[in-house]
C-alpha cells in the first residue's frame, strides 16, 4: 500500500504572526488513563479517560517575535485561535502552495504562551524554548485537529549568534555561551468534573542566568562569595543578528538583549585540564517589588 500523505512543520500562528524558524515542536495530548479490573479477574475490563494535560513545546531561532510575544512571564492567547501548521509535500514534488487547502493543523482556542529558556552558544544559533499550556475553552477540545490553508504573516529572518555579556558595566570576554531560565511555575487548574484544565496563571517565576567560559579569572574578579549586581548597569546579555550576505549585523536593531539590573552574582566552577579551563557564571536576579519584573527585554537593541 502506498503513502497517502506526508506533512512536514511549517510554523506556529499566533495572532497575526507566524513563527517559523523552529527547529522541532511537538503537541503532546498527556492522556491520564483509566485501567482497571474486577477482584479475581486477570484481564482488564474498563478503559476510560480520567484527566488530559495537553501541551504544546517547540523551540525556535525566531527571538525578536517571540520575545515581543511571550515576554518574561507569559501571555494570554486566547484572544485568537493558535495554529501549530504543517504544510503537505507533494509526490514527486516539493510542497503544496500555503494558499492551497490540505495542510494539517492543531488549532488551540485558549492558551498561555511561555518562554522558559533563552540560550546561545559560540558557534550556534540562539533558541527559545517555548510551550503553550492549553485550556479548555467550554465548548472546543483543547486541542482540535483540522485542515486548510496556511495562515499568519510570515515574518522573515532573525538568525541571532552570540553577542556581548556586559556585567556592572564591564565586558567579559572568554564567553563561550549564556542561559537565561525562566523558572516560570504554572498554576493549571480543573474543576467540576471537567477532564480538561480550565484555569491557566502564573503561580511562581524564579529566573536564573548562566554564562559559560574560558576565563579562569572569574573567581579572581567575583569572589569565593560572589558579587552583588549594582543595580545601574547589572548584567546584559546580548545576541547578535546576522546580516544578509554577511556577517554580524550593526547599529540599531542589531541585537535582542537581556538586561536584569539586581541580584547577586556567584562563580559556580572552574573546571579544566591539559587542554583548556571552564568556568561557570551563575546569577541570580532579584526583583525591587513583589510586582516589579527582573528584566528588561529588547527585541531591538544596538549591539555594543
Amino acid at each position: 500500500m502506498s503513502i497517502a500523505n506526508i506533512h512536514l512543520l511549517q510554523g506556529i500562528k499566533i495572532g497575526g504572526a507566524l513563527i517559523g524558524q523552529i527547529s522541532n515542536a511537538s503537541a503532546n495530548t498527556a492522556m491520564q488513563m483509566l485501567l482497571m479490573r474486577q477482584a479475581g479477574v486477570v484481564n482488564r475490563t474498563l478503559t476510560a479517560m480520567h484527566s488530559q494535560n495537553p501541551i504544546i513545546t517547540f523551540d525556535s531561532s525566531l527571538l525578536s517575535t517571540v520575545i515581543d510575544e511571550f515576554g518574561e512571564s507569559g501571555n494570554d492567547e486566547s484572544a485568537g485561535n493558535v495554529d501549530l501548521q504543517f504544510q503537505k509535500v507533494v509526490e514527486y514534488g516539493t510542497r503544496v502552495a500555503v494558499a492551497s487547502a490540505g495542510h494539517e493543523f492543531f488549532r488551540v482556542a485558549a492558551s498561555m504562551g511561555v518562554m522558559d529558556r533563552l540560550s546561545v552558544s559560540q558557534g550556534s544559533l540562539a533558541q527559545a524554548s517555548c510551550r503553550l499550556a492549553i485550556a479548555y475553552d467550554g465548548s472546543n477540545e483543547p486541542i482540535v485537529p483540522t485542515t486548510g490553508a496556511i495562515n499568519g504573516t510570515y515574518e522573515g529572518e532573525q538568525p541571532y549568534s552570540l553577542g556581548a555579556v556586559q556585567v556592572n558595566g564591564v565586558t567579559l570576554t572568554g564567553v563561550t555561551g549564556w542561559e537565561v531560565d525562566f523558572g516560570i511555575e504554572l498554576i493549571q487548574a480543573s474543576a467540576d468534573g471537567d477532564p480538561w484544565n480550565t484555569f491557566l496563571a502564573v503561580r511562581s517565576i524564579s529566573p536564573v542566568v548562566t554564562i559559560d567560559g574560558i576565563d579562569a579569572s572569574w573567581m579572581r574578579t567575583y569572589g569565593l562569595d560572589g558579587t552583588a549586581l549594582d543595580g545601574v548597569n547589572g548584567v546584559k546579555l546580548f545576541a547578535r543578528k546576522k546580516q544578509q550576505d554577511g556577517t554580524n549585523a550593526t547599529g540599531s536593531g542589531s541585537a535582542v538583549s537581556v538586561l536584569a539590573l539586581n541580584g547577586l552574582l556567584t562563580v559556580s566552577q572552574i573546571t579544566g585540564d591539559d587542554d583548556s579551563s571552564a568556568s561557570q557564571l551563575v546569577i541570580y536576579p532579584r526583583a525591587l517589588t513583589e510586582i516589579a519584573t527582573y528584566f528588561t527585554m529588547s527585541s531591538a537593541a544596538t549591539h555594543p
